[in-house]
């Protein structure tokens, strides 16, 4: 028995509900998100992220390519793009 077995089956003695993650997320390709300069300053407000060991490659100041969400999840490789808002 895997750890996430013995957690579900201790936690939730009823079993859980499994669902298919486009059913709680939506996927939008990452394409037209991509800042055009990679001249990066601590001193800017917006982050760009990477779903590489660093996560947060630095701020840029563009105002165009940016996605504007509360909630961001970043998957790599598994579906190589992001998932935005949660609904």
């Amino acid at each position: 028995m895997s750890k996430l077995e013995k957690l579900i089956k201790k936690l939730c003695p009823n079993g859980v509900e499994y669902k298919e993650l486009n059913t709680l997320v939506d996927y939008i390709q990452p394409t037209k998100y991509i800042v055009k300069s990679t001249k990066y300053n601590d001193e800017y407000d917006i982050p760009v992220l990477t779903p590489g060991q660093t996560f947060i490659l630095g701020y840029t100041n563009e105002k165009e390519g940016i996605y504007n969400a509360y909630y961001l999840m970043i998957l790599q490789q598994l579906l190589g793009g992001l998932i935005s808002s949660l609904k």
